[in-house]
């Protein structure tokens, strides 16, 4: 899921066969360790999926969902409390993501849905 060009491949091939109605993004990588006990490797890994994944099959689903004028995309981020995030390295990772391209993303294939 960390590779742009093996996801976009994977998500072309099945646009180009069956089209593309869904995406579900689901992938995820948690540790359950604090920050300070977190080597930047690890973090770039949690990064790399949580955020980079969803980021990189949302591109390559978008512009067949627009070709087709449907699609829907659910981004899916572990539940985050502010007042509960020690030993939550990896769950910081995901929400950005999802409020940053989720609500645009979504309203651009709505306007697409119309």
């Amino acid at each position: 899921m960390r590779d742009a060009d093996a996801v976009e491949a994977a998500v072309t091939s099945v646009g180009i066969q069956a089209g593309l109605h869904y995406l579900i993004n689901n992938a995820g990588a948690l540790w359950w360790k604090g920050i300070e006990e977190t080597p930047m490797e690890r973090y770039d890994l949690i990064n790399g999926i949580n955020s980079r994944a969803a980021f990189a099959t949302t591109r390559a689903a978008l512009p067949f969902m627009r070709a087709q004028g449907f699609g829907h995309i659910v981004m899916q981020s572990p539940p985050i409390r502010l007042d509960n995030l020690r030993n939550k390295t990896g769950k910081c990772a995901m929400p950005p993501l999802v409020g940053a391209v989720s609500p645009p993303t979504v309203a651009a294939v709505a306007t697409n849905n119309q």
